[in-house]
């Protein structure tokens, strides 16, 4: 807060409304540039309820808050929309609609399947643009940070440790035991996890495989879709998968007998060589 003399015991509310009371008057707002095109009818009205929204837009991630940093909507003389919004961590969120076909929502231009979270989920109203956008937003940040028990959580229950101990003192423990090659790291130990469910050893295009039939219909292969096995689903498709897709996966292309994947991009992704060098010692293990 450059410029202005904050007191230290001002508390969050007390400066969320003062912000609130300064965007109202002018004196702080988030760029938005709007172009409604051929929609003659909207104007400012509308313009400022679009920027109400991205204004006081805000949510907390386990690595701080995130807020929208700057925007665009623009109508084309077809009437197709295109939302596209900047976040405070970098993220970049696009909300696309297109004559004829459903709605597209990308992250980082990434498509993101079923953005609307299910037939369970609530309504998304369309209107205001950026209030559709970043409903799917947060969806998408909820099921990426979906918690599930820390590594130090899992070790103090696994050594029986005392409640008392710290976090501090569980990371000495744990680096000790790493030193002497008596544990396995973090994404180690859920990696050997996810190869005991999943199955070891696959090659990189059955691997690609198996994960996005799993991410798409968990329900028919009995997979709960809140669980932390699905996390681990969700978590390798996005981040070894999903980019290497030789073709629109939720388009007509579907079916046929060419290669679906660039599996040779795909076994250079980290994530995929730890799978394999987990399913590797998951064999030595079961010996």
């Amino acid at each position: 807060m450059r410029h202005i003399q904050i007191y230290e015991d001002y508390s969050d509310d007390e400066l969320n409304d003062l912000l609130g009371d300064m965007r109202s008057v002018g004196q702080s707002t988030i760029p938005l540039d709007i172009n409604y095109g051929p929609f003659v009818g909207m104007g400012e009205k509308d313009k400022k309820e679009e920027k109400k929204v991205v204004d006081n837009w805000s949510f907390k991630g386990p690595e701080g808050g995130i807020e929208v940093k700057s925007g665009s909507i623009k109508f084309s003389p077809q009437k197709e929309g295109d939302v596209v919004l900047n976040m405070t961590n970098g993220d970049v969120v696009r909300m696309k609609d297109k004559q004829g076909d459903d709605l597209f929502f990308y992250v980082n231009g990434n498509l993101i399947i079923n953005s609307e979270g299910g037939e369970d989920s609530p309504y998304i109203d369309e209107y205001p643009y950026t209030s559709a956008a970043l409903k799917r937003y947060e969806l998408y940040l909820k099921n990426k940070f979906k918690g599930k028990p820390s590594l130090l959580q899992n070790l103090k229950a696994k050594l029986g440790l005392a409640e008392s101990y710290s976090d501090e003192e569980l990371k000495t423990l744990l680096g000790d035991m790493r030193t002497v090659g008596q544990s396995l790291t973090e994404e180690e130990e859920d990696m050997l996890k996810f190869v005991h469910q999943f199955g070891g050893g696959m090659s990189a295009e059955d691997y690609a495989e198996y994960l996005y039939d799993y991410f798409t219909t968990p329900q028919e292969y009995d997979i709960d879709p809140e669980g932390d096995y699905y996390d681990m689903i969700w978590y390798l498709y996005e981040n070894s998968v999903q980019d290497h897709a030789r073709f629109n996966l939720s388009g007509p292309m579907r079916t046929g007998t060419y290669g679906r994947w660039d599996d040779g991009k795909i076994a250079q992704e980290p994530l995929y060589k730890i799978y394999i060098k987990m399913s590797d010692y998951w064999k030595g293990i079961k010996r």
